[in-house]
């Protein structure tokens, strides 16, 4: 039960974690105003660190563990797109939109497997 709960925390603070990035780079975004950037920089590398902790608590579970490297996929490419949309900030508006859709996308995708990932397939 404790390693049911261990594991449950952890996916669900990667999720919360990607949310303050994606929070984090989308205010720094519309406003250009660094101070939104907090989240993010404290964000990133926590949810690194907390994918690792997962993989560690699923090696014994190979459909989670499997799971759980997609999971870190995907958190590589939303975190590729943030540090992109916070470099890149002088991109024209429509390139900022496709980060912005981009960067949706692979909330979606990482949403909906963190759901599988909690029993709710």
């Amino acid at each position: 039960v404790v390693h049911t709960q261990q594991v449950t925390a952890a996916i669900e603070d990667v999720l919360s974690l990607l949310k303050d990035v994606e929070t984090g780079v989308r205010g720094y975004g519309i406003t250009d105003d660094s101070l939104f950037l907090e989240s993010y920089e404290q964000a990133r590398p926590q949810v690194q660190l907390r994918v690792a902790q997962l993989r560690r608590l699923l090696a014994d579970n190979p459909v989670q563990t499997l799971r759980a490297d997609s999971l870190a996929k995907l958190v590589q490419a939303k975190l590729d797109i943030a540090e992109r949309q916070v470099i890149d900030r002088t991109a024209s508006r429509p390139a900022r939109v496709a980060y912005l859709r981009l960067g949706k996308i692979r909330m979606d995708e990482t949403r909906r497997l963190v759901n599988v990932m909690l029993g709710g397939e």
